[in-house]
């Protein structure tokens, strides 16, 4: 039975109904029934614990089972009293998982806040309620409250004397950015106060230390990227860019990306200098020494401030056509770790371990995946985790999720762990 079981080892493959062998023992469950994935995780859990130390050894949450991170069994319940998707660690708190509480009960909550959660003990620490609201009165008002809940000021917003309608609010240091259908509006963080109003016309995307990034199009149908100053307003630059599905800023730079059916890029640093425009979207982006780590629609790369391409690697390249997300991670040693994952929530997730410096391939490994009869069910995110020499990809997908432990050093897969398989 555990050498029998056969992996999907591209989404090409996948996608013609092909399976290929896997040199690691491993699970993929594309030819799976619900009856063999349990006979699977029988063999699975009786294999010895990993060997997980002090706080690596913090179980895992899984929707609403804890998970044991040594042995893969699920040892309680997770109680976190509300309807959600799927929780994620908190960056810096091994052990603790928060999730966006919408719903409790079958009431919808107008605001959703994050709940979080210890797993060693499987309850609710703590509710955090969001600093920024946009609450509907009489007109539209935005509110800043603490994170139980309570108001510490609200205010209406209006450019030129006349009431807007604000979107979004988040406060940035001394500052709340509010994005509304004239543009950007600083206020006071402390009082609410207006500090500045900047008309044009785009909305909030992202903020560094001191630049708001807003995108919009003008009257001809052309997008553009502008630069505001946090502090007073000021618009320093305008650029064009393909349709912007988001930009985020990445090291020193920010970078502009289209993750539509028209994949295109536009990578540009704090003064609104381009320094390159690319025929494919950006998946995930990473700031190493003054470059930038690239996950794209087509490629690995390390490109430098000036856009030249230092290094590049295709790794991901058969699955890119339907590359749903991913993320970047950097070593201590200077490799870098990159995950990616396709939409389509049979396919599996792919971990490559490279030199951050060469783009030498260390390892690269398929694991995960949920398919049998979810083929169609476009639902799929993953994330990793690094403890004590192990790289925990922990996949949430329709019709099933899978916990895959992979040797940091060796790039072997040693434990698929399977959960919240229908049967």
């Amino acid at each position: 039975m555990r050498y029998r079981v056969l992996t999907c080892a591209t989404a090409v493959l996948l996608l013609v109904g092909g399976c290929a062998q896997q040199q690691s023992r491993r699970l993929y469950t594309c030819n799976l029934t619900p009856d063999e994935a349990k006979d699977y995780m029988r063999e699975e859990l009786a294999l010895p614990p990993l060997q997980l130390t002090g706080d690596d050894a913090a179980p895992i949450v899984m929707r609403d089972d804890v998970v044991d991170s040594r042995t893969g069994r699920v040892i309680r319940k997770a109680e976190w009293g509300c309807e959600f998707w799927e929780p994620k660690p908190v960056v810096g708190r091994r052990g603790i998982y928060s999730v966006e509480c919408r719903q409790i009960g079958k009431v919808w909550l107008t605001t959703p806040f994050n709940r979080m959660l210890d797993s060693r003990t499987g309850k609710v620490i703590e509710d955090q309620h969001p600093e920024m609201q946009i609450v509907k009165g009489k007109e539209f008002v935005v509110v800043r409250q603490d994170v139980r809940g309570k108001e510490i000021w609200s205010r209406e917003v209006a450019v030129d004397g006349k009431r807007v309608r604000p979107y979004f609010a988040q406060r940035f240091e001394d500052k709340v950015v509010v994005s509304h259908d004239k543009g950007l509006t600083g206020l006071d963080a402390s009082t609410g106060d207006l500090v500045w109003n900047w008309a044009g016309g785009g909305y909030f995307e992202c903020c560094s230390d001191d630049l708001v990034l807003a995108a919009g199009q003008s009257n001809d149908d052309n997008r553009w990227v502008a630069g505001v100053q946090l502090q007073d307003g000021k618009e320093l630059f305008r650029i064009p860019v393909p349709d912007v599905s988001s930009v985020v800023v990445a090291g020193k730079f920010f970078v502009a990306t289209n993750r539509t059916s028209i994949e295109a890029s536009v990578i540009f640093d704090g003064a609104g200098a381009v320094v390159a425009r690319l025929n494919e979207s950006i998946v995930a982006s990473a700031a190493v020494d003054s470059d930038l780590l690239l996950l794209t629609s087509k490629r690995l790369l390390r490109m430098t401030p000036t856009g030249d391409v230092s290094w590049q690697q295709t790794t991901f390249a058969e699955l890119t056509m339907s590359l749903a997300g991913g993320r970047l991670q950097l070593l201590p040693n200077g490799d870098a770790l990159a995950l990616a994952y396709t939409s389509i929530a049979d396919t599996p997730e792919r971990l490559v371990r490279l030199s951050a410096s060469t783009g030498h391939l260390v390892w690269s490994i398929d694991c995960g995946g949920i398919g049998y009869y979810s083929h169609s069910m476009y639902s799929h995110a993953a994330y990793v985790e690094i403890r004590d020499g192990w790289a925990f990809v922990v996949a949430h997908a329709s019709h099933g999720d899978t916990i895959s432990v992979i040797s940091l050093e060796r790039g072997s897969l040693e434990r698929t762990w399977v959960y919240h398989r229908p049967d």
